[in-house]
């Protein structure tokens, strides 16, 4: 009888320590990795996977969108609609990235370059500095939300 209840014990504690949420087990490194190669991904013309609820407010956007809303772009001499299609290039340094003890959310911060070409002539680098938050849902990092804003003001 007391065999039984041991093993009743000892096996009701595995289960419960396999299932309470506090017990989860994820890999910082191999999360901040995966980050990092989805803003590679970004750098090289990939769109980010992004949560259909994300929040972005980019500095040519005149406030911030949600989902699929159309964003009202700022017009200035250096916006979207003065510049060659196809010539914006994204370049990032990551300074930060942090994963919640949860393992399902995380923040990045980073500073960056964006290029292009105008329409009227010249080039344009603008420096940038951007604050992501990332969501994991189903087992992938997906952009949840992000503030980006560029150095110059016009």
């Amino acid at each position: 009888m007391i065999l039984r209840s041991t093993v009743f014990m000892i096996g009701a504690s595995a289960l419960l320590a396999m299932t309470h949420p506090t017990h989860l087990v994820f890999d910082r490194q191999a999360d901040e990795a995966a980050i990092r190669a989805l803003i590679a991904q970004r750098d090289a013309g990939k769109p980010l996977p992004s949560m259909p609820d994300r929040v972005l407010w980019l500095a040519s956007f005149q406030k911030p969108i949600v989902g699929g809303e159309t964003p009202v772009l700022r017009t200035h001499e250096r916006g979207i609609e003065n510049r060659v299609p196809d010539t914006t290039k994204n370049a990032t340094t990551v300074r930060r990235i942090v994963i919640a003890e949860s393992g399902d959310m995380a923040y990045e911060y980073s500073d960056g370059t964006l290029d292009f070409d105008l329409k009227a002539g010249g080039h344009v680098t603008s420096p940038n500095s951007t604050l992501r938050v990332w969501q994991k849902h189903d087992g992938q990092w997906q952009m949840a939300a992000a503030f980006s804003i560029t150095h110059y003001r016009d």
